[in-house]
C-alpha cells in the first residue's frame, strides 16, 4: 500500500491547523451562498428556475462575489478534509487512501460545479429574463440540467463514500 503522506504521527498542530482553515471555509462558503440568495424561500416553474429565481433580485456584484467566495471557500474546505485523512491514516490506512482519492475529486468537482457554475447560471438567467422570460425559463433549464447536475452527480461519486468510509473508519 502507497505510505505517502502517512507517517504514522499524528501531527496535531498540522491537523489543528487544517481545521482551522476548514472553519474558515465554511463561513467563506456560507457568505457566498447567502450572497447568492440560497437563504431564501424561492420557487420556479421547474427546479432550475427554482434555483435561478433568486437572481433578478440580485445585484451582479452580489452574484459575482458570492460565487468566488463560495469557489474558494469549498476548495479550502476539501484541503481541511486532509486533516479527517491524517486522523485515521494511521489507525485505517485502507479507509485512509480511499478517503484520499474522494477528496481529490471533491476539490476538483465541488468548486465548480456547485458555486462557481451556480453564480454563472444565475447571471446569464438574470440577462436572458430581461430579454425574453420563454427563452430564460428554456436556457435555464438547459445550463441546469446540462451542466450543474452531471457535475453535481460526480461529485456525489466521490463526496458520498467519503462520507461512508469517514463514518466506517472511525466507527472502529
Amino acid at each position: 500500500m502507497n505510505t505517502i503522506g502517512i507517517d504514522h504521527n499524528l501531527d496535531r498542530p498540522r491537523i489543528r491547523k487544517l481545521l482551522t482553515i476548514g472553519l474558515f471555509a465554511a463561513v467563506l462558503t456560507g457568505i457566498g451562498d447567502f450572497l447568492l440568495g440560497y437563504g431564501e424561500s424561492t420557487a420556479g416553474s421547474s427546479i432550475a428556475t427554482s434555483v435561478m429565481a433568486s437572481a433578478p433580485n440580485l445585484t451582479d456584484w452580489q452574484m459575482i462575489a458570492g460565487s468566488l467566495l463560495g469557489f474558494f471557500g469549498i476548495f479550502l474546505e476539501g484541503l481541511a478534509c486532509f486533516a479527517v485523512y491524517r486522523l485515521m491514516a494511521d489507525a485505517a490506512p485502507k479507509y485512509a487512501h480511499l478517503y484520499r482519492a474522494g477528496i481529490f475529486g471533491y476539490i476538483w468537482l465541488a468548486p465548480v460545479g456547485c458555486h462557481l457554475n451556480m453564480g454563472i447560471l444565475n447571471l446569464a438567467y438574470k440577462y436572458l429574463l430581461q430579454a425574453d422570460e420563454a427563452l430564460a425559463a428554456k436556457a435555464a433549464n438547459l445550463l441546469f440540467f446540462g451542466f450543474s447536475q452531471p457535475v453535481y452527480l460526480l461529485l456525489v461519486i466521490f463526496w458520498l463514500p467519503m462520507m461512508i468510509i469517514q463514518f466506517k473508519a472511525f466507527s472502529n
